[in-house]
């Protein structure tokens, strides 16, 4: 079975935010036996600071086996060093969601 990945946008925190939908349905998609990738972006990388109740369902997912990048970019722009960033959170590229999304067989953002 192909991955799925899930790239969040906004922190789900934040009222309103699809993210927190998202990171449920991720948790939905472990349970079915999937593949599951989240990419943290633009305002989503709030999440690599390791704090809340979001990122404790970000941690369940890694737990469980889902692979978590972050944008790279976005990491800068909101000033998260990579040093800072929890483990399981690697540092990531554009082009390698780029990849991911021509991996996947379920891609929502």
């Amino acid at each position: 079975m192909l991955p799925a990945t899930l790239v969040l946008r906004d922190h789900p925190d934040n009222p309103d935010s699809p993210s927190a939908s998202a990171l449920r349905l991720g948790g939905a998609l472990l349970a079915s036996n999937r593949e599951l990738r989240v990419f943290l972006l633009d305002r989503g990388v709030g999440l690599a600071r390791g704090t809340g109740d979001s990122f404790e369902l970000l941690n369940e997912l890694m737990e469980a086996g889902a692979e978590v990048r972050a944008c790279g970019f976005s990491l800068d722009r909101h000033q998260i060093p990579e040093s800072d960033l929890p483990g399981g959170i690697t540092r990531s590229s554009m082009k390698a969601l780029a990849q991911w999304c021509e991996d996947a067989q379920v891609f929502l953002f």
